[in-house]
């Protein structure tokens, strides 16, 4: 449940900014299905790609991880 939780933090930060998957993953030269399997939860990215992707996206790392963070607080981690 968490990478789909973080999936979907990074593909709202990206909707947030108005950028399509093609123009994201370009921006961060990486395979769009790579982008794409990130978004629906089934990969996490490194943090030197979710640094690049958040600045893509023109916020901060915190505010991708933040959301997820909350989630696992509110679930608690044995739903993990």
């Amino acid at each position: 449940m968490i990478k789909q939780a973080f999936g979907k933090a990074i593909a709202d930060a990206r909707i947030e900014a108005g950028i399509t998957q093609e123009q994201l993953s370009s921006t961060l030269n990486i395979n769009n299905r790579t982008l794409q399997r990130m978004e629906a939860g089934e990969n996490l990215p490194t943090f030197f790609t979710l640094f690049r992707l958040a600045e893509a996206c023109g916020i901060t790392p915190d505010q991708i991880i933040l959301p997820v963070w909350k989630i696992w607080l509110k679930k608690g981690r044995q739903k993990f």
